[in-house]
């Protein structure tokens, strides 16, 4: 049954895991002068401020533009002008007073449903114990009436059997909807021990920044993928390595840890592949000057502000062709 002493309920702490509350109308209402990319930036700082307990993130440009996944001058020059509007300035911190609003009320309901749980939980508690003093107050009373033609009796009556008494027996642990025991030879597959710090510290590898991780990446699927690397032989440190150097690949952070698995591989394939080096930073910029200068559909996510400036730098693009392709630099 469940301990008498528990930790405080966070009520906080609760709501972050909650989904956010979005009323589509009021929303679309507020956001109809904006363009996409604004718009996606007003979300991104919404959620950042949900998942936190205060609700709320640092009045500090250069963290607000991490958040909205823009440059720092793009964030002052055209989307922080238009989003700080819905915003409130208060004690160096920035936060929007309707999602404080909701915020509260989320936080209530899931106190509420806490405390409802906790009292049932305590009346389970009450019961059960009422359970056991009778049934020892019965065992108790029977063992007066002990002779050696009952005692025959009772060992030959099926009724007496110990698994009709529950209390006298451990329950055997179940895996796959199944009883098993200890003399088996089937046993559960091993797992490694996977906490929320050791996923934040992957996410930020990949450059996600602490305050706005996925929940995909804190999750328990995330938490067996990671554990089946671990298995695989990969240590704590050449996870985060490999986690690292993927952004020479792949710079904007993947939306899932599922992205990261072909560089997780096992440790025998990883050799094998190793005799290809991957490309360096220079190849993969002129791999993605050919995409941009090329005639062909080109998405404006294909290189970062940074990429783009670089590119720049090494004369391999013209500052027009990056205006068209509508890339940020």
């Amino acid at each position: 049954m469940t301990s008498s002493k528990r930790a405080p309920f966070d009520a906080q702490a609760a709501r972050a895991k909650r989904p956010i509350p979005l009323w589509a109308d009021a929303f679309l209402r507020d956001t109809q002068e904006l363009q996409a990319d604004e718009v996606g930036a007003y979300l991104l700082i919404l959620m950042a401020m949900w998942r936190r307990r205060s609700c709320d993130l640092p009045d500090d440009d250069r963290r607000l533009a991490q958040v909205a996944k823009v440059s720092t001058r793009l964030w002052n020059a055209r989307i922080g002008p238009v989003i700080r509007p819905f915003m409130l300035v208060e004690d160096g911190m920035i936060f929007s007073k309707r999602l404080k609003f909701e915020a509260a009320y989320v936080e209530r309901e899931v106190k509420r449903q806490s405390d409802k749980k906790r009292s049932a939980e305590r009346d389970e508690d009450k019961r059960e114990n009422s359970r056991k003093a009778l049934k020892t107050n019965k065992l108790a009373s029977s063992t007066d009436i002990s002779t050696d033609n009952t005692a025959d009796a009772s060992a030959d009556d099926p009724r007496n059997h110990p698994r009709h008494y529950p209390s006298q027996q451990p329950n055997n642990p179940t895996y796959g909807g199944r009883e098993y025991s200890s003399d088996e030879e089937s046993s559960p597959p091993p797992m490694a021990a996977v906490d929320q710090d050791f996923l934040s510290e992957i996410a930020t590898a990949c450059g996600y920044q602490s305050e706005a991780i996925p929940g995909a990446w804190l999750g328990t699927k995330a938490a067996d993928l990671v554990s089946g690397w671990l298995i695989a032989g990969l240590t704590e440190d050449a996870i985060i390595d490999r986690a690292r150097k993927s952004r020479e690949v792949h710079p904007e952070p993947p939306a899932t840890p599922q992205a990261l698995s072909g560089f997780m591989a096992a440790p025998q394939k990883a050799q094998r592949r190793n005799d290809a080096p991957p490309p360096s930073k220079a190849e993969v910029l002129q791999l993605k000057a050919r995409m941009i200068n090329s005639g062909g559909y080109c998405p404006p996510s294909v290189v970062t502000p940074v990429q783009a400036r670089d590119l720049l730098a090494m004369g391999l693009v013209e500052p027009e062709t990056l205006k068209v392709r509508g890339i940020a630099f």
